[in-house]
């Protein structure tokens, strides 16, 4: 159990990261919904736990790209945050690779741009950045609220240092972020970076842990974004996973957010212990179902009429007691597997998908045709001129 603030040697916050906001996946507008509802999540979890920051590990965007209407809730979410919370808890955030994409409706940027510092800019968030070019000892300047600098920042016995994705670069500036990094403030420290470590998703680039391992002796607490998949390595590193799966690939991950209670175990010295828990977030269901096609079908409408008997022997006692609403929907990937069908084209998708979402409980679906191309039998191994006729 978390316990109360006691003299100020408690500290709580959340880690969380990747929400994608802007995400218009599958067309869908609920969908894109979706997204933004996870940021009204985590801001309504703050103000529940009584947390002093939120830490937010990049990709917070999924691109420039994005509609003024869900900017707007985006802007008017946060200020509304602010004004509850009397802007005592603090939204941390650096940029991750999606949120300063170099192109924009195929136009190069030239010049880094991100919707991270349009939001910094109206006060709603701190947006942490170094100058990887600068000295060693000035790398990580304490956060200016004026000029809305700074690559560190102080909150209580907490010190959060931060830089935007590095990319290729990561990897080499690791030992001067570690040099950067002081020692000799007796406060628990937090580094915060968008890379992922190597072998933590399959056959996905990363930073190998024993080029990670030196920073451990001068923070407590890694935290990570970048990688959709939830990890923790060591008991110092944690990354959180998207807060919404953004593909069909990651349905089934593991992801949410970390509420994390910061400890210090005594008035001297800098000792600190603290606690991770894990906390899932209410994502939309992804529901996979095959179907398999046990016989030749001549006509679309023979495919359509068979799926659809299917889906209603699936969906059939949430259509009949009508226990979803529409913000409860799921996603439905389905399936198809068995005989070819034989009529000529392809199976029209879009009617198929018209069909389905105009009369099962779905506010989504994507269709795979996973077909065998055709029966085979004996007559296919043996030649003609093999076979014995009686």
């Amino acid at each position: 159990m978390l316990k109360s603030d006691s003299k100020n040697q408690k500290v709580r916050f959340i880690h969380a990261s990747d929400i994608h906001l802007g995400t218009g996946q599958y067309q869908s507008p609920i969908r894109s919904d979706d997204f933004l509802n996870v940021l009204k999540g985590i801001l309504d979890l703050a103000i529940t736990k009584k947390v002093k920051f939120i830490l937010l590990g990049g990709d917070v965007f999924s691109s420039l790209d994005l509609l003024p209407e869900q900017l707007t809730r985006i802007v008017r979410n946060l200020k509304d945050f602010k004004e509850k919370t009397h802007n005592s808890i603090k939204i941390i955030t650096i940029e991750g690779n999606h949120d300063i994409r170099k192109y924009s409706r195929g136009a190069r940027i030239l010049r880094r741009q991100s919707w991270l510092r349009f939001l910094q800019e109206l006060d709603l968030l701190i947006l942490l950045d170094i100058n990887p070019d600068a000295p060693t000892e000035n790398l990580f300047q304490t956060y200016d609220y004026k000029t809305k600098r700074g690559g560190k920042i102080r909150i209580g016995n907490v010190t959060i240092y931060g830089s935007s994705y590095l990319g290729r670069k990561a990897e080499e500036m690791l030992p001067k972020i570690r040099t950067g990094i002081s020692q000799s403030d007796g406060t628990f420290n937090i580094l915060l970076q968008h890379f992922g470590i190597k072998g933590q998703m399959k056959n996905v680039p990363g930073i190998p842990f024993y080029k990670v391992r030196p920073l451990q002796d001068r923070i407590n607490y890694l935290a990570l974004g970048h990688y959709h998949l939830q990890y923790k390595i060591g008991g110092w590193i944690f990354n959180p996973g998207s807060g919404e799966a953004v593909s069909s690939v990651e349905s089934n991950y593991k992801r949410g957010i970390f509420l994390v209670e910061i400890n210090k175990e005594s008035d001297k010295g800098n000792k600190f212990s603290f606690d991770v828990r894990n906390i899932t977030l209410k994502n939309r269901e992804h529901l996979w179902y095959t179907i398999y096609f046990p016989q030749i079908f001549q006509t679309e409408n023979e495919i359509i009429s068979f799926i659809n008997e299917k889906l209603i022997k699936k969906f059939s006692n949430d259509i009949e007691n009508r226990i979803l609403t529409p913000s409860q929907n799921p996603i439905l990937y389905l399936v198809l597997r068995g005989i070819k069908p034989l009529f000529s084209g392809n199976l029209d998708l879009k009617l198929l998908q018209d069909s389905i979402l105009k009369k099962f409980p779905v506010v989504s679906i994507r269709i795979y045709e996973k077909y065998v191309e055709k029966i085979k039998t004996l007559e296919t191994y043996i030649p003609n001129n093999n076979i014995l006729n009686i």
